[in-house]
């Protein structure tokens, strides 16, 4: 099985999972997370890259003149829709090439907990293709985890990828191998620089959050 149908067989069997997720109470730094993200997003057009079930869309969608949220997995989708968010559609799409959104341009874009999934080899792909749907001067937020020194899912490198993988196993006892890259702040930065200027890192556990202004809104190669 490719790294690309691990994650997409992983997330879609952990869809109902994460759904469950919907109902808890967020953390004091998940809500100055969700307050940033409100304000960022207020009055915009927003892009929202692997949405899952809609844990961060719900946020964002009310403040939002529009909401645009993409994810590979139906499951998820599925999850997301059941929301009824308003001023918000759902699509499946690939984030690598965002075939299916059509040629609108964002105001603002978003992707929590996806970064850590993207091979090194198609940081560049990732970037350009979604920073050619924002506008000129767009901002942009991204979310992800900081290692867990308790964390206790088997952690490892590829010399042939340069990758870091996790091995995750569900209560079903089924397990699946998972590109996941614990980003330094300073790993952050070397890899944004072509594509964002004014990076802003917060990096404090469990998660890190960083926003930046878009570079010639995709036009760079």
């Amino acid at each position: 099985m490719s790294e690309v149908d691990q994650m997409h067989a992983y997330y879609s069997a952990r869809a109902p999972l994460m759904a469950q997720r919907l109902a808890t109470q967020p953390s004091p730094q998940v809500l100055e997370i969700i307050g940033q993200l409100r304000s960022m997003a207020q009055d915009q057009t927003v892009l929202e890259i692997a949405c899952g079930p809609g844990y961060w869309t719900r946020y964002v969608a009310p403040v939002a003149r529009e909401t645009v949220a993409t994810d590979y997995s139906v499951k998820m989708l599925n999850f997301a829709r059941a929301q009824f968010l308003p001023k918000t559609r759902y699509i499946h799409d690939d984030a690598y090439h965002l075939k299916n959104i059509g040629g609108v341009k964002f105001d603002f874009g978003f992707a929590m907990h996806w970064v850590s999934h993207i091979p090194i080899a198609r940081w560049k792909q990732f970037f350009t293709t979604f920073h050619s749907h924002m506008k000129q001067g767009a901002r942009v937020m991204l979310v992800d985890d900081i290692h867990r020194p308790d964390d206790h899912d088997p952690y490892y490198s590829k010399l042939d990828t340069h990758d870091s993988y996790e091995l995750r196993q569900l209560p079903d006892g089924s397990s699946y191998e998972i590109i996941k890259t614990y980003f330094t702040p300073g790993q952050l930065r070397e890899l944004l620089a072509p594509f964002g200027r004014n990076i802003d890192i917060h990096f404090t556990r469990p998660r890190w959050w960083l926003t930046y202004d878009v570079i010639s809104g995709g036009n760079r190669r």
